[in-house]
């Protein structure tokens, strides 16, 4: 009986790598810039009609210096010692003589 000899199989070399190619960089096209929109030009601003010689001026009051004082509605003191609250300067005359806006004897 013959026996089988085994053969060993050929070993590969590993075959040296190719240098790899330099790839060259993704460069995008030139972008121009795109022609400039010229800027509409503005509209002139109307001018105010002439005001009529005859015209009231309109004036504006100066604004207030300070807190605003209501007189009324408000306390009247009698001589005698009565007060009462009254809502404007008609009623404080219908009240007669002897009616003063602070409290005490003259």
């Amino acid at each position: 009986m013959t026996m089988a000899v085994k053969r060993s199989m050929p070993v590969k070399k590993p075959r040296p790598r190719a240098a790899a190619k330099p790839v060259p960089p993704v460069v995008d096209p030139p972008v121009l810039d795109p022609e400039p929109v010229p800027e509409p030009e503005p509209e002139p601003e109307p001018k105010p009609e002439p005001t009529r010689p005859d015209a009231t001026p309109i004036v504006t009051p100066p604004p207030a210096a300070g807190p605003v004082i209501v007189e009324y509605p408000r306390w009247l003191y009698h001589v005698n010692g009565d007060r009462r609250i009254v809502q404007d300067a008609d009623e404080a005359k219908r009240l007669g003589p002897g009616w003063r806006a602070t409290p005490g004897k003259e």
